[in-house]
C-alpha cells in the first residue's frame, strides 16, 4: 500500500505549468473558449487523439520529448478528473520504491497515476488506448468497490 502526501507548492506550480503546455497540444474545436463551461469529455477526447497520433507516427510538438508529453497529457487528464469528480492530487510512494503523482478520491479508496498511465500508452502502441473509457468509468461511478485508504490504482 502506498504512502500518500499532499503536494507542496513547487509541485502544484509544476502541475499548472504542464497543464498550460498540454492545453496547447490538445486539439479542441475553435469555438471552445470558456474552459470551465465546456464538456470535460472534449479535453479527454483530445488527449486520446494526441495519444493515437503519436502512436501512429506523428511528430511530437517541437522541443517536447515523450516524457514531457506524457507528463502534460497526464496532468491534463488528472485535472479533468479533479474538476469533474472532485478527486485530488496526491504524491504516492509505494513499498517497492516507485513514486509518482496521482489523482485520488479524498478518502484514498481509488486512485489513478495519470502521468505513468499516459507514458505507458504513448510508449507501448500495442496497448489499447483506454483514455476515454477510464475517464467515463470514473465519471459515471462505474468503479470497483474499495475501502477508504485502500489506494486501489485504476490505471
Amino acid at each position: 500500500m502506498p504512502t500518500p502526501r499532499t503536494l507542496n507548492p513547487d509541485e502544484e506550480a509544476e502541475i499548472e505549468q504542464y497543464l498550460l503546455m498540454a492545453l496547447e497540444w490538445v486539439p479542441l474545436p475553435k469555438d471552445v473558449t470558456d474552459i470551465d463551461a465546456r464538456d470535460p469529455a472534449l479535453l479527454v477526447m483530445g488527449v486520446s487523439a494526441v495519444v493515437d497520433a503519436v502512436r501512429s507516427g506523428e511528430v511530437l510538438p517541437e522541443g517536447v520529448d515523450l516524457g514531457s508529453l506524457a507528463t502534460g497529457l497526464g496532468v491534463l487528464f488528472g485535472e479533468e478528473l479533479c474538476r469533474v469528480v472532485q478527486w485530488e492530487w496526491r504524491y504516492l510512494v509505494f513499498d517497492d520504491g516507485f513514486e509518482g503523482l496521482a489523482v485520488a478520491r479524498s478518502d484514498g479508496s481509488l486512485a489513478v497515476l495519470p502521468i505513468h498511465y499516459l507514458y505507458g500508452l504513448l510508449s507501448e502502441p500495442e496497448m489499447d488506448n483506454t483514455v476515454g473509457i477510464l475517464f467515463g468509468m470514473i465519471r459515471n461511478g462505474d468503479t470497483p468497490e474499495a475501502k477508504p485508504e485502500d489506494w486501489r490504482i485504476l490505471s
